[in-house]
């Protein structure tokens, strides 16, 4: 934290010079990449001196469904294990390389958990385990001495203070030697006895997180100084309580869990990597990050320390399968080189991950290396200023960067040719209308596996057969309605302008020129119509009974999932059934827009192996990605898949009237659910062959992108929206007109995106 404030620090000083810079410069390196020939140096994967890591894998052939509490005896490896539908419990063990692997049932009170598993030097086992109490609300605790037949020859009751809780679980207490328990409470640690008798307690002054025996013959319990930021590590002396402290600045907070190495060596996972600390010299070094040996960290169960070159893991798949790992340093003589993409991303999306970790295990040739912008306040300018020093990342995952500025300043590719090589992912293999929405100019920089529709809906008999409205058309229907009725559900006046302009940003910014329009004709008429609605305190929530009385008369309609055509056609059965609109326009347009659910991608003009960036986007496009995840309309991706294929199947499976069995074994059952509102319930069955041609012209409709304003993801339209809201109050005040609040705006936005460009 303290090194990204102090980076933007410097950074301010720099910041006009820098972004005035930015887009020059770019355009003058992209300009130059169609005349260079790729580089026949390659970037090489991250090295560590003359060694890396790489993790091998192999399956856990026993009864338990997960592992935890892993430690040692001489050359084998013991650990917990679990049946959570049995409740049963066992002991494992097995040598370091996983084999040879014993499992022993644990004999436990009916409701008692296993929690830590300790041997001490002379083999003698020891186990923590808990029980919840209904009448105090929490848990209680217990030591047991184990029989190697998983029996209990002793159990003790840790009597913890009924005001002074404490903790026990992984990295949260430490079975000693002689089987007394030091245990971590909110900002205190405990000592027990080996009878379970409080002895002690050592005051922290911080809250805690963990404890730990080190390899210096030490005990050490870690936790935020304090600021409440950062980590620091404290030295806990049995008689005299907690003395050397040691801060660990710029870590996570609550991502870090701290294992012990040999002798003065610490080993700190925060989730991203694992690097080594010393804690005489104080220095921290990176050992390997998660993805690139290909391991998803949230997976991760237990990581087990064996040498300074070696670690075991346990993980628990999606599949819910357990594995073993193996992480062990090897020369890099040893291992065939790959060549590094980087994808930058503002956030890293679980489903992403997964497939970059999957792309790395597999792939021969290219290896994923991730830049995730997250921790940074402003996202897309720090991505902006590594761009200016040269770390231009080969991929980018767009969620939340202004696409439609890269595009228009040359800083993407075009995906067509790489389409064109391609034999499975071709151009027409996506719906027309979606790619012709995400073109700019002919070419395709930008593209996402699903998408939905952002628009109003509303009866047959009050939009007839129109798909688009103009604010004309909304003015003859808000003179016309009750003055009960609610004009459009969940749109209050604060809303309003900012949904027209995230609908239809490209009528409001031209990104290439810097030109900016809100002191325009048609913004003043969204300004003085937003008048027409409730102050958001008041916005009403409204029912689909609501609709279906006319009481509500236009809903705002996001298209994700392709049953939802016939719950709106339901709820406004008795006027014809639905229609769906574009959000309103000065003039008719019929053109409603999209924006990509899944994340969308793009390659940069300065990747040196766009065929291999293609590789690994290309796994998002297939037919069999489109159709993970289930056979019909609810087990889809998020969103509409874009391939015209996936989107045919996906709606033969909506039409479904009697279940099936597929070539391939899948089981096909059709549609029969329920949308529930309070008392108001819709059927929601097969789909008719005229609602699927309803859905295919809705879609064929579409015609830009936008942005939801309710999930703005793109950083720049949600800085637009923030200053389109602070001037709102004194238009809706009527301190300005709506003249005056468009010119402000108009100032303000343009200020903006001058700074920006």
């Amino acid at each position: 934290m303290r090194k990204q404030k102090s980076r933007f620090f410097i950074i301010s000083l720099l910041k006009q010079f820098a972004l005035y810079c930015l887009f020059f410069f770019l355009i003058v390196v992209v300009a130059g990449c169609g005349k260079q020939k790729e580089k026949k140096v390659q970037k090489e994967i991250t090295k560590q001196e003359a060694y890396h890591y790489q993790s091998f894998f192999q399956p856990i052939p026993i009864e338990a469904d997960d592992i935890f509490s892993l430690c040692r005896k001489e050359n084998r490896i013991f650990m917990l294990g679990s049946k959570e539908k049995e409740e049963h419990y066992f002991l494992i063990s097995c040598d370091f390389n996983g084999k040879d692997m014993i499992q022993t049932k644990l004999v436990l009170k009916k409701g008692e958990k296993a929690e830590l598993l300790s041997i001490n030097s002379k083999g003698q086992y020891y186990l923590l385990t808990s029980i919840f109490v209904k009448k105090k609300e929490r848990e209680q605790y217990y030591l047991h001495i184990l029989k190697e037949d998983g029996t209990s020859a002793k159990r003790y009751h840790l009597k913890e203070e009924e005001n002074y809780p404490i903790y026990i679980g992984k990295g949260r207490a430490v079975i000693m030697e002689d089987g007394s328990v030091l245990a971590i409470g909110n900002q205190e640690v405990y000592l027990f006895d080996s009878k379970g008798k409080k002895k002690k307690q050592f005051d922290f002054r911080n809250e805690v997180i963990g404890i730990f025996f080190a390899g210096d013959g030490n005990y050490y319990s870690y936790g935020y100084d304090n600021s409440e930021i950062n980590i620091i590590i404290k030295r806990l002396d049995l008689e005299k309580g907690f003395s050397k402290e040691i801060a660990l600045n710029d870590l996570q907070k609550n991502s870090l869990d701290i294992f012990a190495g040999k002798e003065t060596i610490l080993y700190l996972n925060d989730r991203s990597k694992v690097s080594s600390f010393d804690l005489t010299e104080g220095n921290i070094k990176p050992l390997f990050d998660w993805i690139s040996i290909g391991i998803n960290e949230d997976n991760i169960r237990e990581v087990f320390f064996i040498d300074d070159n070696s670690f075991r893991m346990i993980e628990k798949t999606e599949q819910a399968k357990l594995e073993f790992i193996i992480v062990k340093r090897v020369e890099n003589k040893e291992v065939e080189e790959k060549k590094v993409l980087t994808l930058a991303c503002t956030k890293l999306n679980k489903r992403v991950k997964e497939h970059i970790l999957d792309f790395n295990r597999k792939e021969k040739d290219y290896q994923i290396e991730v830049k995730d912008y997250s921790e940074y306040e402003d996202v897309v300018n720090a991505l902006n200023l590594d761009m200016i020093s040269g770390q231009i990342p080969d991929i980018l995952c767009m969620d939340g960067l202004p696409a439609d500025r890269y595009q228009k300043k040359g800083i993407l590719t075009d995906l067509y040719p790489l389409m064109g090589e391609d034999k499975e992912v071709r151009k027409e293999d996506f719906i027309d209308s979606v790619r012709n929405a995400a073109e700019q100019d002919g070419k395709l920089f930008i593209m996402g596996s699903t998408f939905c529709l952002n628009a109003l809906v509303g009866s047959k008999e009050l939009l007839k057969d129109k798909n688009y409205i103009t604010f004309k058309d909304l003015e003859k229907i808000y003179k016309t309605m009750p003055g009960d009725n609610v004009f459009i559900d969940f749109m209050s006046r604060q809303d309003f302008p900012c949904s027209v302009v995230c609908d239809q940003m490209e009528n409001y910014i031209n990104w290439e020129s810097g030109e900016v329009f809100f002191n325009t004709k048609e913004f003043i008429k969204v300004l003085e119509f937003s008048k027409n609605f409730p102050d958001r305190k008041d916005i009403y929530i409204g029912k689909n009974k609501s609709a279906k009385d006319g009481t509500i008369l236009l809903k705002k309609f996001s298209f994700t999932q392709l049953d939802m055509i016939q719950e709106y056609d339901k709820i406004w059965k008795n006027s014809g059934g639905c229609s769906v609109v574009g959000y309103p326009k000065q003039e008719k347009d019929t053109k409603i827009s999209m924006e990509f659910q899944e994340p969308a991608f793009a390659i940069t003009e300065q990747c040196n192996n766009k065929k291999g960036a293609w590789k690994f986007l290309r796994q998002f496009f297939t037919y069999e990605y489109q159709m993970q995840g289930g056979n019909n309309v609810f087990d889809s991706l998020l969103g509409i898949p874009v391939r015209k294929d996936a989107l045919k199947k996906k709606l033969k499976y909506a039409m479904t009237v009697e279940s099936y069995t597929e070539k391939d074994g899948t089981r096909i059952e059709p549609i029969n659910t329920t949308s529930q509102d309070g008392e108001y319930e819709i059927k929601i069955g097969p789909l008719s062959k005229k609602e699927v041609k309803k859905i295919y012209s809705i879609i064929d409709c579409i015609g830009r992108i936008g942005i939801s304003y309710n999930i703005a993801t793109d950083m720049t339209t949600q800085k637009v929206c923030e200053i389109i809201q602070e001037e709102l109050g004194a238009f809706f005040a009527e301190d300005k007109t709506a003249e005056e609040t468009a010119e402000i705006i108009q100032n303000r936005v343009k200020l903006y995106v001058n700074e920006t460009l």
